[in-house]
């Protein structure tokens, strides 16, 4: 194997185990055992990984190609979860909780109409199979579509700006 491709592949294990298997461990443990700031920063830390998530999909095949690409993403994810960077607090306080504050009754009324659809296919699926099969498939998706809903009502942004100082994870819980 040549020296560049096992060092992309190193880089690639790093970057799984920095922004994957880290993450749920330490979410696992802040949810047993952690305070409520340690699970705010956790979820937090999601939030960032996932519009991280995101945006490499959308842009990292054209981007995985320069030098130096895969790398950078690994500090980038390391800025993201270390605690003594603050990362994620910095980028869902400055980025991330505006834009969702700016669009939350548009994302709101895209929920409401994914859970409309899904329970339009959930009906159509049974009517169309009218057996066990199809009856289980409706109560998959309208349980999805109940956590759906539950997790919009349960995380409804602020009616009112976070005051200055509360991080981003006490305004997440907010």
């Amino acid at each position: 194997m040549q020296r560049s491709a096992l060092l992309g592949a190193l880089v690639g294990a790093a970057s799984l185990g920095i922004g994957v298997v880290y993450p749920v461990f330490a979410s696992y443990r802040a949810l047993h055992v952690g305070d409520a700031q340690e699970r705010r920063r956790w979820l937090a830390v999601w939030l960032c990984l996932t519009a991280v998530g995101a945006a490499d999909s959308s842009v990292g095949l054209l981007l995985s190609h320069s030098s130096l690409y895969a790398e950078a993403k690994l500090l980038l994810l390391l800025w993201l979860i270390l605690p003594q960077t603050n990362g994620a607090d910095v980028v869902y306080t400055s980025l991330l909780k505006p834009v969702l504050e700016r669009h939350a009754p548009t994302i709101a009324a895209a929920v409401a109409k994914a859970e409309a659809a899904m329970a339009s296919a959930s009906a159509t699926a049974a009517g169309a199979l009218g057996d066990a099969a199809a009856a289980r498939s409706a109560d998959a998706l309208a349980a999805a579509s109940g956590m759906l809903s539950g997790l919009a009502r349960q995380r409804q942004l602020p009616s009112r700006p976070a005051a200055a100082g509360t991080d981003a994870a006490q305004a997440a819980d907010e």
